[in-house]
């Protein structure tokens, strides 16, 4: 796996692989974008090593792990944990390590959102905000077309 890793370049980073950082991986193995992800759960080595998709378990946050995840050849970052202060703090030890790196960051609270920015991602997303957003457009665009 250590091999697999150091041999990848132009790859991305998915950093916590709870329900954002799966479907990140899904829309990736369908464009066949390479990654790697880094987890802390244990759960997430006997998810992924069948498929031999690439993975650490430890902490997202140490730059070591980034490190050993290839943040120095990698293209970008996903920065999808459950917690906004994760987010922020790998969001920021990436773009140190990486200043050309993209950062697409997940923002749990529309507060996060600015400090996200600070700390160095090109991108955040508020999944919550974006799904009540999609659900409001659906529900209008249904009531419109009921009435046609």
């Amino acid at each position: 796996m250590e091999k697999k890793i150091m041999e990848m370049k132009d790859h991305y980073i998915i950093c916590g692989f709870g329900r954002v950082g799966h479907q990140v991986a899904e829309e990736f193995e369908k464009a066949k974008i390479p990654y790697v992800v880094i987890d802390s759960q244990k759960e997430t080595a006997s998810a992924l090593e069948p498929s031999g998709i690439p993975y650490l378990i430890g902490d997202i946050t140490q730059d070591s792990n980034l490190e050993e995840a290839g943040i120095r050849t990698a293209r970008g970052l996903i920065a999808s944990a459950d917690s906004d202060t994760a987010n922020v703090f790998v969001t920021l030890s990436a773009r140190v390590l990486n200043p050309h790196l993209y950062i697409v960051a997940r923002a749990g609270h529309l507060d996060s959102e600015e400090k996200l920015k600070k700390a160095g991602a090109n991108k955040v997303v508020s999944p919550y905000f974006t799904a009540g957003m999609h659900m409001a457009e659906t529900a209008i665009k249904h009531k419109a077309e009921s009435k046609e």
